[in-house]
């Protein structure tokens, strides 16, 4: 962690002044905007003059012209230079590039971008280095902090994060928990009575986030039941009414065949492992209930460049059903990343990734792991991770798997003193990004907003009965299922594309439309004394659309079934629709028309049908039947649904001619719309 004094002068020998007091207790000078606008450059050139061993920061907040005005920075002397985060993206693209050709870094600062999360994985791909949470001078005086991000933008791969904003010796503490790479102090040093005692103290406080002088961390109040971590042994520490529960160490050496590199230094034992923590009077009715409740310590280390993590595992089937076992976890403190995959494994192939993502979760906040995703929990921040779940006792977790993989398909890593994401050869998969995702608390059925898990499930077990695969929870999980299958095709799927299939299709089918049976069809609706249609399914609904066109137009029409629908007989005129003309109540209805008397007429995708010979005549709609699984080729679409489609595009067009003939308005029309809705 590195200290960056901010001088925000107006007058350069007096900000070199300070700065010569301050020197040896901090790592980066920045060069504040305030003095850049009063002296120039030359506030750049004048620190790397007299601090040369001192990285320097010009702090232009550039919001155009990246290449141009990044390089005037470089030239000064600057070895880092800072950008708009709301600048464009071509502008911090430009910048970087700039920056990177001389192997200099650029900082995106983050004042007030809207979303900052998301703005924040932009900017790492946009090439930023850096990337600043920065309350603004003005707003200073605001009770909100956004400090809280902090932890937040830390879980993120491949980032490096300074803090900004009314920083000084006491405020400090606040922040230092969530181990910003930089701290970035401005008046709370400049402005002290004595800069040199302000800049110690910050130190102090700096090293003191490393090891605290408490080593007993109270996690009662997160945790809804009374335990401790002692930080020195990394031991759990239980309150009178919890069951003692003795650990099981879990050692490096067994996690070898899912690491990323077997051989890699790392801690003897990677994790503790605490079965069956709960109160003495909970155990007889979670028993009952078959739910168990564990806790997890993990210390940060790497192994080899890798942060320290659980094995991995998956979950057997439920009994009779497709899904597996979910899994109910929360964070009791420090900051966990959750990887989970879908996978389909095949004998003699490389495992293939359906889905995989990596929800972040911090102290407090609840992780729900979806059936049917093998998972595990990793440690990449630099503090202790101590982690609860909710588990059913009626099955055991499945290791095999993952192990047999060389682990999960991907490995999270430090690289240039932050997380990055490597993949694992050993799968296949649709793509080399890993998404980084919320935790996934609200799919957790049972749990309040304000609901701690420990005493929410030992108080009402029988509303977590979805953890052991009974209740009522399955259709909602399946929904969760079908909304994630969404996200990982959403990118490629949009409604402009769908929309212009679905009419180039129509168009195929109106190219093949022929005119004297269009002819026919518009002289006998004109001719008929009534109109009747008939229709099953979807065909059915265009058709009563249709109906309702000609009652608008003033021509008598029905749609059979219907209690008032009059008898049929000579002069009338049955409109009978079906793609496959097969329909059998259809036919049925048509046959006993022209038994009474009246035309019918069929508009199907095979005149050569029985409905098609009925008719006369038979309008041919040349789509794709359902039956007809040699055609299905020629259209996208649900079987059927063409056939729909051009009916009643075919019905509309009848409509505009009728219009013409019958001289109808849109105000005759609409005197005859419905007037009571």
């Amino acid at each position: 962690m590195k200290l960056q004094v901010a001088l925000d002068f107006l007058e350069l020998d007096e900000a070199m002044a300070v700065t010569a007091k301050i020197a040896d207790q901090i790592d980066i000078i920045e060069i504040g905007t305030p003095l850049i606008i009063r002296c120039g450059l030359e506030a750049v050139r004048r620190a790397r003059e007299l601090f040369p061993e001192k990285t320097i920061l010009a702090d232009l907040k550039i919001a155009d012209a990246g290449a141009e005005e990044s390089q005037l920075a470089l030239d000064a002397g600057a070895d880092i230079v800072t950008v708009l985060a709301t600048a464009s993206d071509n502008t911090i693209r430009r910048a970087a590039e700039a920056v990177h050709a001389v192997g200099r870094q650029l900082l995106a600062d983050l004042v007030s971008t809207k979303d900052i999360i998301a703005r924040a994985s932009e900017l790492r791909e946009l090439g930023a280095d850096y990337l600043c949470l920065h309350t603004a001078f003005d707003d200073e005086s605001s009770s909100e902090r956004s400090y809280e991000l902090l932890a937040e933008l830390k879980g993120l791969p491949g980032i490096r994060v300074t803090v900004a904003g009314g920083i000084n010796p006491s405020s400090i503490r606040r922040i230092l928990p969530a181990r910003p790479d930089v701290v970035i102090v401005g008046r709370g040093l400049t402005a002290a009575a004595d800069p040199a005692r302000a800049a110690g103290e910050l130190r102090e406080a700096m090293a003191g986030a490393a090891q605290s002088a408490d080593s007993r961390i109270d996690l009662t109040d997160v945790a809804g039941l009374e335990v401790a971590l002692d930080r020195r042994s990394g031991r759990l520490i239980f309150g009178q009414d919890v069951a003692e529960v003795e650990p099981s160490a879990k050692k490096t050496e067994a996690l070898k065949p899912v690491l990323l590199d077997p051989d890699g230094s790392g801690p003897e034992i990677m994790y503790w492992a605490y079965r069956g923590v709960a109160r003495q009077g909970d155990l007889p009715l979670l028993e009952q209930h078959r739910l168990r409740h564990d806790v997890i310590v993990m210390p940060p280390g790497k192994i080899g460049r890798e942060y320290a993590k659980t094995t991995g595992h998956g979950h057997p089937p439920l009994p009779g059903r497709e899904h597996t076992y979910p899994e109910l976890y929360f964070v009791l403190h420090g900051t966990a990343h959750y990887l989970c995959q879908k996978v389909r494994r095949a004998e003699g192939e490389k495992p293939e990734v359906l889905d995989a993502f990596c929800l972040v979760a911090r102290a407090g906040e609840v992780v729900f792991i979806p059936p049917d995703y093998e998972h595990l929990t990793i440690n990449a921040s630099e503090e202790t991770l101590v982690t609860g779940n909710w588990a059913g006792t009626t099955y055991q977790p499945t290791y095999e798997a993952m192990a047999a993989s060389r682990g999960a398909c991907y490995y999270l890593v430090e690289e240039d003193g932050t997380l990055a994401v490597r993949p694992n050869d050993h799968y296949r998969r649709h793509g080399d990004d890993l998404e980084f995702r919320r935790a996934e608390g609200s799919l957790a059925i049972g749990l309040g907003e304000n609901d701690r898990p420990y005493p929410a499930v030992a108080h009402s077990p029988e509303r977590f009965d979805y953890l052991i695969g009974r209740g009522r929870y399955n259709s909602l999980l399946e929904a969760w299922s079908r909304v994630r299958a969404y996200e990982l095709l959403a990118d490629g799927e949009n409604p402009v594309s769908n929309a212009q299939t679905v009419l180039d299709e129509l168009g195929r089918v109106a190219k093949g439309l022929k005119q004297p049976e269009y002819e026919a069809f518009v002289r006998m609706l004109l001719g008929a004394r009534s109109v009747y249609l008939t229709g099953q399914g979807r065909s059915l609904l265009v058709a009563q659309a249709f109906a309702m066109r000609l009652m608008h137009m003033g021509l008598s029409s029905h749609v059979l079934g219907g209690c008032t629908t009059p008898s049929i007989g000579p002069g009338d005129v049955l409109i009978a629709c079906s793609g496959s003309g097969t329909t059998a109540i259809t036919l049925l209805q048509a046959e006993s028309a022209q038994k009474a008397g009246a035309a019918v007429i069929a508009v199907t995708c095979k005149p050569d049908s029985p409905l098609g010979r009925l008719a006369q005549p038979a309008i041919h709609l040349p789509a794709v039947e359902k039956a007809n699984a040699s055609a299905a080729s020629r259209s996208v679409q649900l079987p059927g649904t063409l056939f729909e489609q051009a009916l009643l595009v075919y019905f509309d067009a009848a409509v505009i001619t009728l219009r013409k003939v019958l001289n109808k308005s849109n105000a005759d029309m609409m005197r005859l719309h419905a007037n009571i809705e």
